[in-house]
């Protein structure tokens, strides 16, 4: 059985789509079968063992298929299971031309605001609204309107964890809005360091949104709101 699992297995990595859902997967087993000439049908028990460490559920029913330096990676640390997670789901987003980052209060471990992980990471997306848990970690996704997206605002870390995440204003804004309008119970904050000239741009993709522009004003100093236009 192991000895088909993975013959099964590299024989899927030679297909060009790495993102299938479960019956696309079993479709694919039964051509397996006949190029074998294999009559018994063992999909469940093969499909089990793929799960161990060479296919990772992500959204959407879709499974990926993992690469050998991924399956790899896991078989030897278990806790990078959730590292490759990520990275195969911003791929799949990349690929369906979702856009997405990690945002609220998520934003600042990526930032290094803080060196913990956090239990619960918040990806700021424009497709879905779902609570997911990976291990021991909890995502939360939370649709924006398409026009709150701003290219500019998204950083990424460097080029091993390069996971999007907003920027300490886009951070703020957002934070504002997922109270004010999503019913959100985030502290805001108001960071020292704020870059006003992003602050008073990006409240222009918010004119749909006032109680954002009102909430921030409610939050700043006297000379912050100097730097207010």
């Amino acid at each position: 059985m192991e000895n088909e699992t993975e013959k099964f297995w590299k024989y899927l990595l030679n297909k060009k789509n790495r993102y299938l859902e479960k019956k696309e997967i079993k479709t694919i087993y039964i051509e397996f079968l006949k190029l074998w000439k294999q009559k018994k049908d063992s999909f469940e028990k093969v499909f089990d063992n793929l799960r161990k460490n060479k296919l990772l559920f992500l959204i959407d029913k879709k499974w990926s298929i993992l690469g050998e330096e991924a399956s790899q990676i896991i078989r030897k640390n278990k806790s990078m299971r959730n590292h490759i997670f990520f990275q195969n789901l911003f791929n799949y987003f990349k690929q369906e031309n979702i856009v997405a980052y990690f945002g609220l209060s998520s934003a600042g471990y990526f930032e290094g605001d803080f060196w913990q992980t956090p239990h619960t990471f918040y990806l700021i997306n424009n497709k879905y609204n779902l609570k997911k848990k990976i291990g021991n970690q909890t995502i939360i996704f939370i649709k924006f309107p398409e026009g709150t997206f701003i290219e500019n605002a998204i950083l990424k870390k460097d080029l091993i964890d390069s996971y999007p995440f907003s920027n300490s204003e886009k951070t703020l804004l957002d934070k504002i809005y997922y109270n004010e309008y999503l019913k959100g119970k985030i502290n805001l904050l108001v960071p020292d360091n704020l870059n006003f000239e992003n602050i008073n741009l990006y409240l222009g993709f918010y004119k749909k949104y006032p109680f954002v522009k009102a909430k921030l004003i409610c939050l700043l100093d006297e000379d912050q709101l100097k730097q207010i236009r």
